[in-house]
C-alpha cells in the first residue's frame, strides 16, 4: 500500500511504560506515527527465569530504500520500584502475576485494570537497568508489494538461550478492532495463544481501513514457536499486536534463526 511507510529511528525509544526500549521497524500511515507505545515491527526480548532483559542498544543500516538491517543488544533488564527502590523480589513478583494473566484470557481486562489501579496506588514503576550484554539479534527487514520480510539471527553471548520473545507491535489506537478466519471479533485482552493458523488472525483499523497480520513464520534449528496475539489500552499502555515466543530450555542451543512476514494493508 502506498500510504504505509516503514522506516526506522533509532533515537526513537517509545513511549508510556516501554519508554527507553530501542524499537524495531517503525511505520507511517499517510504520516502518522501508527506504532505508539508498540515496540515496532521485528523487535526481541529475553526471558531467564523470573528476568526480562531488553534491548536498550540498536544500530541500524539502511542498506537500500527497501532494505534495512537492525543490530540488538539485549543489555537491560526490566526492574520494578516503589517509590523510585527498585527490588528484585517485587520484580520476581510480578514476572509470577504475568505468567498467571497470560493463563486467563477472560479475566485479562479485569485483571489489567486492577494491577494498573494498585499500580498507581503504591507508585510501582518500572524502569531499565544497564547488564553487561546476555545477547545478540541481527535483523534483515524488506520491503515487498505483498508486505514487510523479516529475517532474525538470535545468538547468546551468556551461556545457552532460554525463552526468546519476538514481537510486532503497532498502536492500540488505531487497531481497534480484531479478524478471524474474515469474520469480525473482539479485540484479544493481553496476549492470547493462536492455536492454529497465525495468519488467520488479523487486527483491524476502521479509520483507515488498515488489516495488521502476520504470516509463513519459519523457524530453523527445531526450536519451538507458539504465536500470539494481544492488545492493551490503558493510560501508559497503548499497543496491539503479535508475538512469537520460544522455548529454547533443554535444547542446549546458543543460536537460531526465524523468518516471516508482516502484512498492513
Amino acid at each position: 500500500m502506498k500510504d504505509i511507510v516503514y522506516y526506522s529511528d533509532d533515537s526513537y525509544l517509545g513511549e508510556g511504560i516501554s519508554l527507553g526500549i530501542a524499537r524495531g521497524i517503525l511505520v507511517k500511515y499517510k504520516d502518522i506515527n501508527i506504532v505508539q507505545e508498540g515496540l515496532g515491527i521485528g523487535n526481541i526480548a529475553f526471558k531467564n527465569g523470573l528476568m526480562t532483559f531488553f534491548a536498550s542498544t540498536c544500530n541500524t543500516l539502511q542498506l537500500s530504500k527497501t532494505q534495512f538491517k537492525k543490530i540488538f543488544l539485549i543489555d537491560s533488564v526490566l526492574l520494578w520500584q516503589i517509590n523510585g527502590k527498585h527490588s528484585i523480589f517485587v520484580t520476581r513478583v510480578i514476572e509470577i502475576l504475568a505468567q498467571y494473566y497470560m493463563h486467563f484470557p477472560g479475566l485479562q481486562n479485569k485483571l489489567l485494570k486492577t494491577g494498573t489501579f494498585f499500580r498507581n496506588l503504591i507508585k510501582l514503576t518500572p524502569i531499565l537497568k544497564r547488564v553487561p550484554p546476555v545477547a545478540k539479534a541481527c535483523f534483515n527487514y524488506t520491503i515487498e508489494e505483498d508486505g514487510l520480510y523479516v529475517e532474525s539471527e538470535v545468538k547468546s553471548l551468556a551461556g545457552y538461550l532460554n525463552k526468546v520473545f519476538i514481537s510486532n507491535e503497532l498502536g492500540a489506537d488505531f487497531f481497534l478492532k480484531g479478524i478471524r478466519n474474515g469474520k469480525a471479533v473482539p479485540t484479544p485482552t493481553g496476549w492470547n495463544y493462536i492455536k492454529t493458523n497465525p495468519d488467520s488472525n488479523a487486527f483491524y483499523d476502521p479509520d483507515h481501513n488498515l488489516s495488521f497480520f502476520v504470516k509463513k513464520i519459519n523457524v530453523q534449528n527445531q526450536v519451538s514457536c507458539k504465536v500470539f496475539w494481544g492488545r492493551e489500552k490503558t493510560k501508559d499502555l497503548s499497543w496491539a499486536g503479535f508475538e512469537f515466543e520460544f522455548d529454547c530450555r533443554n535444547k542446549k542451543i546458543r543460536s537460531f534463526d526465524c523468518r516471516y512476514i508482516v502484512k498492513i494493508k
